[in-house]
């Protein structure tokens, strides 16, 4: 796997518009848990020793690329999201307040998050699972909540952009694009 770049389509959109201002984007993460301990019951396994290093490693190489821009980080109520969402706060010096949210759950209905990020303002960064996140990032892209396109790993990184003001559908939803998407096998030493 390998960071995708910019689309020919998205490309081809900026000339069309002339330019795009940052009032017109917003960024989402999504992030899946790093590697946690084997342990029961489901809800409090805590990361692995290797899921800990993981996400430094993430933290740092995103943060040597300067490639990520979060007003805010939102994970699920189970403890190996807000570890790991805990662990890419401080390694990325980032600050920022970590929030509980529902709808990260494995099996939560997308619909309902993705009706959620059509209007929020900040950039995100949410924390969570398989299939929830694949899910997800599928659905803002297709509006079909039957399709996954996309596999994250544990640590595992998409990152989209959504842009106002023009929709591939009939409903007027804002258009999302893949900017990229981050193995740990491109940077785990």
């Amino acid at each position: 796997m390998s960071i995708i770049g910019k689309s020919n389509f998205l490309v081809g959109y900026v000339k069309q518009r002339k330019s795009i201002n940052k009032f017109d984007l917003m960024k989402l993460y999504l992030l899946r848990h790093a590697e946690a301990q084997s342990t029961y019951p489901d809800e409090k396994r805590s990361l692995s020793e290797r899921g800990k290093n993981t996400t430094i490693e993430l933290a740092n190489f995103l943060k040597a690329k300067g490639a990520i821009a979060i007003d805010e980080i939102r994970h699920s109520s189970l403890a190996r999201t807000g570890e790991t969402a805990q662990i890419f706060n401080a390694e990325m010096n980032l600050g920022l307040p970590l929030n509980k949210i529902t709808g990260l759950a494995p099996l939560d209905d997308v619909r309902i998050l993705a009706n959620q990020l059509q209007i929020e303002e900040k950039n995100i960064m949410l924390v969570g699972h398989l299939p929830q996140l694949s899910t997800l990032a599928s659905y803002l892209i297709t509006k079909d909540e039957g399709s996954i396109l996309f596999n994250l790993n544990t640590c595992g990184l998409i990152a989209l952009e959504r842009y106002e003001g023009y929709s591939t559908n009939k409903d007027n939803n804002p258009l999302w694009v893949i900017q990229w998407m981050l193995d740990p096998q491109l940077y785990v030493s």
